[in-house]
């Protein structure tokens, strides 16, 4: 039986944490993982990348700012889908994610961070994450200046934090030096 994996992000912008999550679920081992990716609707840019996955996408309009309606949908979906993982990327899907996984009955719930700006720090959304993220199994940080931060500026607990650093797809940047003669490009016999 197949882990069913929920990755809850903010919209389908062209960003770094949007298009590194574009990349996880293209590689994600279908045979161990049915994964639905579920934008909350801001931005709608690489959305049709996603759609060209083997996965289910979805969007989960977000209607106002705080958007308890939203918040009910997300945690009976994951019910009644009975998804087991949540992975949030994004403030407001770390949010709503942190807080509906485990209502909805899903096993883990991590929350997948990679940088944030000072201006990020305005105080509801620094309480509201706070609150929310208590929720999550861990936090995930790409590095260890990130993983720093989360402690010192967004008070996650040192225990919930976790380094996984990102991985980078070699092949975009191996090219086939066989088809590059050194004349070509200006390169000596000895350099």
């Amino acid at each position: 039986m197949k882990t069913k994996v929920l990755q809850l992000v903010e919209g389908f912008n062209f960003g770094g944490a949007e298009t590194k999550l574009l990349e996880l679920v293209k590689h994600m081992d279908k045979e161990r993982f049915e994964t639905t990716v579920v934008s909350l609707g801001l931005g709608n840019e690489i959305e049709e990348l996603f759609h060209e996955l083997d996965c289910r996408v979805m969007t989960f309009q977000r209607q106002k700012q705080v958007d308890f309606k939203l918040l009910r949908r997300l945690t009976n979906f994951i019910r009644d889908e009975k998804i087991d993982i949540v992975m949030t990327t994004l403030f407001y899907a770390d949010v709503l994610g942190a807080l509906a996984g485990h209502k909805g009955g899903a096993k883990g719930v991590f929350s997948w961070e990679t940088i944030s700006s000072p201006k990020w720090l305005v105080p509801h959304r620094f309480w509201g994450y706070r609150y929310a993220i208590r929720n999550a199994d861990k936090v995930v940080s790409v590095s260890n200046a990130t993983a720093e931060w989360l402690v010192e500026k967004r008070k996650v607990s040192p225990d919930k934090v976790m380094i996984i650093p990102y991985g980078v797809n070699l092949e975009k940047y191996n090219p086939d030096v066989k088809s590059v003669r050194r004349e070509d490009i200006g390169v000596n016999e000895g350099d």
